[in-house]
């Protein structure tokens, strides 16, 4: 009998849940923005016409508005990513709050809500120790840690956040590696904004050289593995004067070279959800992802660099 309650509960998830998409295209709603139907609903209306297939959505727990505003995400057929932040400090974790048990235990759990709630997969953010420490190889092996057990925690896809630089190469203060993240995740969104490529004027000034870049040494990273590259891009209006250029130009730059790179997607970032000029974007450019990718060889040749070389 026991077992036969416990099919039905998983054939029950299973028909929540939307397929997912070849190309995962979205943005991110806030926690505020979901506990606010009159701003949530118009928002995620909005997503859906304009051509986008999903929401990365802030959990910590659900209230009444946020479960009826996740139910209408359902409803448009929006596939649903829990943003979970793993380590509470704003500027990443200390030994001390990395690898404090309750913690752990805390995020595992809402890991498990969010997959009993239907979300369609987790994207862990704040994955790392502060970027203001030393180098140390155990920070990877907590990081390495945490996800291995997120791994065995729920049965849906795991996608993970990382500095923009960590498509570039490893991260030796904050423990981020993507090659050592790679077997315990299904995605990893390097957050490749130009305008916080701090003191350097060429990926400021050219989106779309940024996120090409970015996003084909941080597919080749994730080579041999099942892992989908799914960059952030930058939705909010920031150092724009590097580059001359309106932020819709901006954005849309960003997606044609996510699609030249043959990314498996992008989410599109802004922290107060303000996505009117980043929605019309996406509206005005047309069937997405529908041109072939340049090759890799055309990526170099257009870079001027080679693919060995250590550029971050």
């Amino acid at each position: 009998m026991q077992a036969r309650q416990i099919l039905f509960s998983l054939l029950f998830l299973f028909s929540l849940a939307c397929a997912k998409p070849e190309k995962i295209c979205g943005v991110y709603v806030s926690i505020w923005t979901m506990n606010y139907s009159e701003r949530c609903r118009p928002l995620l209306k909005n997503v859906q016409s304009s051509g986008l297939n999903t929401v990365v959505c802030d959990f910590d727990g659900a209230n009444k508005t946020y479960l009826q505003n996740l139910d209408y995400a359902k409803e448009l057929g929006l596939y649903l990513i829990a943003r979970i932040v793993v380590f509470e400090e704003g500027l990443g974790a200390t030994y001390q709050t990395a690898e404090d048990p309750q913690n752990w235990q805390k995020k595992l759990a809402l890991s498990q809500e969010a997959e009993a709630l239907g979300f369609d997969e987790i994207q862990y953010d704040y994955i790392r120790f502060s970027d203001r420490g030393s180098p140390d190889p155990r920070k990877k092996d907590i990081v390495e840690k945490f996800l291995r057990d997120a791994r065995v925690s729920v049965n849906i896809p795991l996608g993970v956040d990382v500095f923009g630089s960590v498509a570039y190469q490893p991260h030796h203060i904050i423990g981020q590696d993507l090659r050592r993240l790679s077997p315990y995740i299904d995605a990893a969104s390097p957050m490749l904004y130009p305008s916080h490529f701090y003191g350097d004027r060429l990926r400021m000034g050219n989106p779309y050289r940024t996120l090409l870049e970015g996003s084909t040494l941080g597919k080749n990273k994730l080579a041999g593995q099942p892992a989908r590259l799914i960059p952030y891009i930058q939705g909010f209006a920031m150092n724009l004067g590097y580059a001359n250029m309106t932020l819709s130009a901006y954005i849309r730059e960003q997606i044609r070279a996510c699609e030249d790179a043959g990314t498996d997607g992008f989410f599109i970032w802004h922290a107060g959800n303000e996505y009117t000029t980043a929605l019309n974007v996406v509206k005005n450019y047309g069937a997405l992802y529908q041109r072939p990718a340049k090759t890799q060889t055309e990526i170099y040749q257009y870079l001027g660099i080679s693919p060995n070389m250590l550029l971050y």
